[in-house]
């Protein structure tokens, strides 16, 4: 990270994050001074491709947003979130205290400032942004993001950020646009977690999962749970003339092939995960256009490490060993992906460890770990469904050919994209997941890996996790802070519950009258879709 920009500042080093002009480019290298907007935020993904220098963003129209999963739980209160969807739908709503940009770098949103309150990190203020209200008309004040913050707490708390927000020990407002939060261990990259879209911001004591109020730069017209959405643009947001769109609707369609036609028919502006396969389609049209992203989305199969067969660590050794991770690469995502080593941290992450021997494919070791787990011969199942994950099903139907030579039966059963998180997902020993990149690995372990999470969802446990993520987060030295990072990747990698074979890149398509939206490397955990910053082409 750039330390020009880093966040972890002693506390007599307030961070200033009023808008500097370096903070209103967003990341974007090139881009003319008169590109900037009456001094207000320059839309966020103005960067990826022209905000014409020729043409000024245009206000009106309505764009249509297509994501990938569907579900009729789907939820639009922040701690309750959980798919793409969901996300793309709640950044339209709401802000958070801090955004993360297309450089994974903290900016502000609702909060204009922050700083390290004590030199060990265990304590941050955050200055709000005043003159900011709510769609009802409330102004927003430090109660309101205190309710919010402190619904992520405590052993009731039913929030998807509950593990993120485990070492919050309080939350206290200081007058009405100051919040204080006090950490029970140190954490040098705490305001990355306040970016996340289960912390964004609803008036305080304000729960209505359909009829949501938020501050965000459109509000709600109508929201079916596992149908349409739409939402109106918002002429009191705080930062409107960043808001060019009448309306934007975000709907979601499962079949990836289904997305793409929408958008080479115009029916849609943007489709969310385009298959590889689609490429030659997209490079041929004129009027639709890939959007790229080198990124670490994380596709794996979730071993159930507390349940047979997978409780075997010989026998989740051998799977490991019958991936065939270049031909994955190679073959599934056609070079769009880099290359994994059965542990959630991508070759782009800072952390990540390059020295780590990368697992070969290796049908004489993955027989003996098959014989000494008693399992040769077998058949397993695996379960896969559309949209969960690109190129999942492809991936396995290449596992089931790879693990044929040594013995090992595979049938991939694929089940329907809906209700899959609530009905399929880690309720077998063999599961599919998607992941988006996280900002920090530290987000991702916390939740995802650490065996104090209710979230844990390979089930594995180690009591070295959890001592070494409280140390890596700790730790102010980099050199430090990477060892720790080095022995947890080299647990999960020698004895955990993933198999992940590689990381893709994001792929998605848009209709290049849409203009606004930049790539970003933890798309649709982040507010990448947010209509702030959209506009169309008559």
């Amino acid at each position: 990270m750039n330390d020009k920009h880093h966040t972890t500042r002693p506390a007599a080093q307030a961070v200033t994050r009023s808008p500097s002009r370096r903070d209103m480019l967003r990341g974007v290298a090139g881009l003319g001074a008169g590109a900037l907007l009456g001094g207000t935020l320059l839309p966020f993904g103005a960067g990826a491709e022209s905000v014409a220098a020729t043409q000024a963003p245009r206000k009106g129209g309505v764009a249509r947003l297509a994501t990938e999963i569907t579900d009729a739980t789907a939820t639009l209160d922040p701690p309750r979130i959980l798919t793409n969807t969901d996300i793309a739908r709640g950044f339209q709503i709401y802000n958070g205290l801090v955004r993360i940009d297309e450089n994974l770098e903290v900016r502000p949103m609702l909060a204009e400032s922050w700083e390290m309150a004590k030199p060990d990190a265990t304590e941050w203020v955050f200055k709000l942004r005043r003159g900011v209200t709510f769609h009802n008309g409330k102004t927003l004040t430090s109660a309101d993001v205190v309710w919010n913050l402190r619904r992520h707490l405590g052993a009731k708390s039913e929030s998807r950020a509950k593990s993120m927000m485990a070492d919050v020990r309080d939350v206290q407002a200081d007058g009405p646009d100051v919040v204080r939060v006090t950490l029970a261990n140190p954490n040098a990259e705490f305001p990355v977690v306040l970016a996340l879209p289960y912390l964004l911001i609803a008036p305080e004591g304000y729960i209505d999962p359909v009829n949501p109020v938020g501050t965000g730069p459109f509000k709600m017209k109508e929201f079916t749970p596992g149908g349409g959405s739409m939402f109106v643009r918002n002429d009191q947001y705080w930062n409107a003339a960043n808001v060019f769109l009448d309306a934007i609707e975000v709907v979601a369609i499962a079949d990836p092939v289904g997305r793409l036609n929408g958008v080479l028919a115009g029916d849609l502006d943007f489709a969310m995960s385009a298959d590889v396969k689609a490429l030659p389609l997209l490079e041929k049209s004129d009027s639709v256009e890939k959007v790229y992203a080198r990124a670490g989305q994380i596709v794996a199969i979730d071993m159930q490490c507390d349940r047979a067969p997978t409780s075997n660590a010989d026998f989740r050794l051998a799977l490991k060993l019958l991936q065939d991770r270049q031909k994955v690469c190679d073959s599934v995502y056609k070079g769009y992906a880099q290359i994994g080593n059965d542990h959630p941290v991508s070759p782009i992450d800072p952390m990540y460890f390059a020295d780590l021997p990368m697992r070969a494919y290796d049908l004489d070791k993955a027989r003996f770990h098959l014989k000494k787990a008693g399992m040769e011969g077998a058949q397993i199942e695996i379960y896969v469904a559309p949209g969960i994950g690109p190129g999942l099903i492809d991936q396995m139907l290449t596992f089931q050919q790879t693990a044929a030579p040594a013995g090992l039966k595979v049938k991939v059963n694929q089940v329907p994209g809906e209700g899959y998180w609530t009905q399929t997902w880690m309720k077998f020993p063999l599961t599919s997941a998607h992941k988006n990149m996280r900002p920090r690995s530290d987000i991702y372990w916390s939740n995802f890996v650490s065996p104090g999470s209710s979230n844990n969802e390979t089930k594995f446990k180690d009591p070295r996790i959890d001592d070494l993520l409280i140390a890596a987060r700790s730790a102010v030295d980099v050199t430090k802070r990477k060892q720790h990072w080095a022995d947890l990747q080299t647990i999960i990698h020698q004895d955990g519950g993933y198999m992940l074979a590689a990381f893709p890149d994001y792929l998605h398509s848009k209709s290049k009258k849409l203009h606004g939206l930049a790539p970003h490397p933890t798309a649709g955990l982040s507010d990448f879709l947010s209509g702030e910053g959209l506009w169309l082409e008559s």
